[in-house]
């Protein structure tokens, strides 16, 4: 079956990379703090050092326990005569992480439902930290702080309570990667039902942004319904309009269709599908490729049907 190529929507998305980089304008996005490049990874260095120590110290008990001397102790594990002694005097280190394994804050898994609140109107630290700590928030009520302050400098809210200002720009914090007209086009072309609240929100955001979005976002949301509903006959309606549209690549879509339009068409009004022939004639080639110059036909047609 004829399938819809989401490099088409890419491809003109692409034209609009500064709209869809920026958008969606309603939504203001809280900037984490950009540490310098050399502090990026000190609470894992913070970790493993801490737990190469917990190993030397349990090396160093053991051999001292087998009666080695300590400058030998010193020599075998790397470390100083002076480091062994004290070592041996310490109690065992806690095997506990100093910090997230990840590096993250103690509020990370909680952040989204914090966003969720504050959009809702609940923005007193109080009472966030009264709703957080049923859910297992075991941070600081300094720490939550810290975040709100990042909360209201997204908004340009001025410090303290503000009562009486107007609600600003949703805000969010985002745990994926800036949108790109690559992963536009994905959010677009996955089934409705498979995308999120957010994903059909921010689609509707980019629509509002140009004209000419909103046409690409509409015809190619047509075109999909007559490709998984087997709506054939409003596929001229939609050819027409794409051939009359002014998006230069879904033109030239449209035109590559016309070259093929029964076949195209077929797609449209029929569950019947050369899928399974095309899968098969994929693996045969898959197989021929891997016994290049080193089997006959007898050998491949063994193979073939052995894995088949």
């Amino acid at each position: 079956m004829w399938s819809y190529r989401p490099e088409l929507t890419a491809a003109t998305l692409a034209q609009h990379q500064a709209i869809i980089t920026a958008c969606p304008e309603e939504v203001v996005v809280v900037s984490p703090r950009s540490p310098a490049k050399s502090s990026d990874d000190r609470p894992q260095r913070a970790q493993l050092a801490q737990e190469r120590r917990i190993e030397q110290q349990k090396i160093i008990k053991k051999l001292s326990a087998q009666q080695w001397l300590q400058a030998d102790i010193a020599k075998k594990v790397g470390v100083s005569t002076r480091t062994v002694q004290r070592f041996l005097a310490q109690p065992d280190f806690p095997e506990k992480h100093l910090y997230p394994v990840s590096g993250e804050s103690i509020l990370t898994p909680y952040k989204q439902q914090v966003i969720s609140w504050w959009n809702a109107g609940i923005r007193r630290t109080s009472v966030l930290m009264t709703l957080l700590e049923p859910l297992g928030y075991t941070g600081t009520r300094r720490t939550l702080q810290r975040y709100i302050r990042g909360l209201r400098s997204a908004q340009g809210l001025p410090p303290g309570r503000a009562r009486g200002s107007k609600p600003g720009a949703k805000v969010i914090d985002p745990q994926s990667p800036p949108l790109t007209p690559r992963r536009a086009a994905y959010l677009l072309v996955l089934r409705p039902e498979n995308r999120g609240v957010e994903d059909t929100e921010l689609l509707e955001q980019i629509a509002k942004q140009h004209p000419d979005l909103m046409v690409l976002i509409d015809l190619t949301k047509e075109f999909l319904k007559l490709l998984r509903q087997q709506k054939g006959k409003a596929f001229d309606t939609w050819l027409l309009k794409a051939l009359t549209c002014k998006i230069q690549p879904l033109r030239k879509f449209a035109e590559g269709l016309m070259d093929d339009y029964a076949a195209v068409k077929a797609a449209m009004m029929t569950t019947v599908s050369n899928g399974t022939v095309e899968g098969l004639n994929n693996k045969l080639k898959m197989l021929k490729r891997q016994m290049y110059g080193r089997a006959g036909l007898d050998l491949l047609a063994k193979r073939f049907i052995l894995t088949s």
